[in-house]
């Protein structure tokens, strides 16, 4: 039997909480067990309702979400994976709103929805029950004990190198990217010769967030990519949201492309759109890390790269707060690792020190 979603609804607006209540009525198996106006209320129930889930406003008055984030993270750290309570946050796309939730998502949260706009109430409350039902199932389902998406061999022995240098550094995250991308790259751009490129599926003002919390802690630059732009070797470029990113070279350069292609695997940008590019203009030369996430985008990807002569590194099962993509790649056998996202650095580093590319 599925378990019941226990939420916790905390916003300060009773206006949105019982928006909030109505679109989450109609989905079947969740309960709404509780609400709160403010942070330090939210604490208190979160302690004695015990919820599995709770929706935390980014904006509030008085101890606001961030703060109530790190509270109810510390005590998540205290439970088995399987006990822990999904903290979903909720925000505006206001600049500010973005900026707040990736670090929440860096904090902790296990993922966010936007508050939508629509003049029509009834689509708002169709928008929001659609982003909740996916999230809600998706925390449920990796919640559950024993619940594993497919079984892999243990992690292979450091993979052999093409005789030739790994160009560029390709990466792909979804769920819970964030924070793995905070506790990875630092070390990883410390190392790495490389430009490095990263998909993360958020939304178009998220990702511009998300590249400068990430610049203000990593040793190399950290932006958004442009269309048209020459790359840095020492650059680290992440695809903005709404737009694929593509390489192509002019002469011996390389060069940053984006547009606005149908969606891959419902998303934009896709991994596998990075993927295929970064194995034709590279000719192979290519070390793709594939981080925690939500279904196979990137599947199709790394298999091209692969077949060009590439290295594909996947985060393990563990330390993935979404076994989706990296275990998609795994499974199909398709990774040359599997490894823990506190080793990713020093793994992928002594991959590359053989390839020529590392300090």
């Amino acid at each position: 039997m599925a378990e019941l979603g226990r939420i916790l609804l905390v916003d300060d607006s009773r206006v949105f909480l019982s928006v909030l209540r109505t679109a989450l009525s109609e989905i079947p198996g969740i309960e709404v067990i509780g609400s709160a106006p403010d942070g330090e209320t939210a604490v208190n129930l979160f302690r004695t309702l015990k919820p599995n889930l709770v929706t935390l406003d980014v904006e509030m008055p008085g101890m606001g979400g961030m703060a109530a984030l790190e509270v109810m993270h510390q005590q998540n750290l205290t439970r088995p994976k399987h006990e822990q309570t999904g903290i979903i946050m909720v925000s505006s796309l206001t600049g500010w709103g973005a900026s707040t939730t990736v670090r929440a998502l860096q904090a902790g949260a296990f993922d966010f929805i936007t508050k939508p706009n629509f003049p029509n109430p009834e689509e708002n409350i169709r928008q929001l029950r659609q982003q909740l039902q996916t999230k809600i199932r998706l925390f449920l389902l990796q919640r559950a004990p024993g619940n594993s998406p497919t079984t892999v061999a243990p992690p292979k022995p450091l993979p052999s190198i093409p005789p030739r240098a790994i160009e560029i550094v390709v990466v792909a995250a979804s769920t819970g990217g964030p924070r793995a991308l905070e506790q990875f790259l630092p070390e990883f751009s410390r190392r790495c010769r490389q430009p490095i490129f990263i998909v993360q599926h958020l939304p178009a003002s998220f990702t511009a967030s998300l590249a400068e919390n990430l610049n203000r802690i990593c040793a190399r630059p950290v932006m958004e990519a442009t269309n048209g732009t020459p790359v840095d070797p020492q650059g680290i470029y992440i695809a903005p949201g709404g737009f694929h990113l593509l390489l192509r070279r002019e002469g011996t350069q390389l060069v940053t492309v984006l547009n606005q292609h149908p969606p891959e695997n419902l998303c934009r940008p896709a991994a596998d759109v990075l993927f295929r590019s970064a194995a034709s203009v590279c000719d192979g030369r290519v070390l793709a890390i594939v981080l925690t996430g939500m279904g196979n985008d990137g599947t199709r990807g790394a298999s091209t790269i692969k077949r060009a002569g590439g290295v594909i590194l996947v985060q393990d099962e563990a330390s993935s707060i979404v076994w989706g993509m990296p275990g998609s790649i795994a499974s199909a056998g398709g990774a040359d690792a599997v490894v823990p996202i506190g080793e990713m650095a020093t793994f992928a580093g002594r991959l590359l020190t053989d390839s020529e590319g590392f300090r």
